[in-house]
């Protein structure tokens, strides 16, 4: 489920990603994808977003987002309910150096917004 327009996805099903012509690819890639996100004036925290390919050509993001270009999309879950970004299992750890949440992210954050054990 993107946490930003709440479409549901399956994520078995790989997708073409042809949004936005500058990130067009050949090749079929996962329908969601995961974003840190860092807490931005009284928000506290990181956080894991996750989105489909048309919310993440809204966010345009660089290396991560803040919660205030999160609240920009009018998502339907706020910043306050997204699951909590976990630095040692969720990406590299090391936001300066990469904003990528990690491959296992999408699935880690659905189970965790869900409350599912793993």
């Amino acid at each position: 489920m993107c946490l930003a327009c709440g479409v549901e996805k399956d994520t078995r099903a790989k997708e073409f990603y042809t949004v936005d012509d500058r990130l067009v690819q050949d090749e079929p890639i996962d329908p969601l994808l995961a974003l840190c996100c860092e807490g931005w004036e009284g928000d506290k925290g990181w956080r894991t977003v996750v989105v489909c390919h048309a919310c993440f050509a809204r966010l345009d993001p660089d290396m991560w987002i803040s919660s205030r270009c999160w609240a920009n999309l009018t998502p339907v879950i706020p910043f306050e309910r997204l699951p909590a970004h976990d630095h040692m299992h969720g990406g590299l750890g090391e936001h300066e150096s990469s904003g990528d949440c990690g491959l296992d992210s999408v699935e880690g954050a659905l189970r965790e917004f869900l409350g599912v054990e793993q």
